[in-house]
């Protein structure tokens, strides 16, 4: 899966970010993150990913386990296609 074209990350506070869509003036389209999301979505967002990317990437960055890690990428994947961020 990947994120779907034109969108733009903005930083609102320390741990608070947007993904809006370029050229929208629609703010239904505004979605926030946590610094967590957003870090993964910089980390992704012209490339190709999975369930297993995004938790390799929390691991990595968190030191988190495997297990939890998982858990969190399933639970990021959900959120982002209930919002229609990412295309399959």
């Amino acid at each position: 899966m990947k994120f779907i074209k034109d969108l733009e990350l903005r930083k609102l506070s320390d741990n608070t970010y947007t993904i809006e869509y370029v050229g929208s003036n629609d703010f239904d389209k505004i979605v926030t993150l946590n610094a967590s999301a957003a870090y993964l979505f910089k980390s992704l967002i012209n490339q190709d990913f999975s369930e297993i990317s995004i938790s390799n990437l929390l691991v990595d960055k968190y030191g988190i386990d495997k297990d939890a890690a998982d858990i969190d990428a399933k639970s990021f994947i959900e959120s982002w296609q209930k919002a229609s961020l990412v295309e399959v």
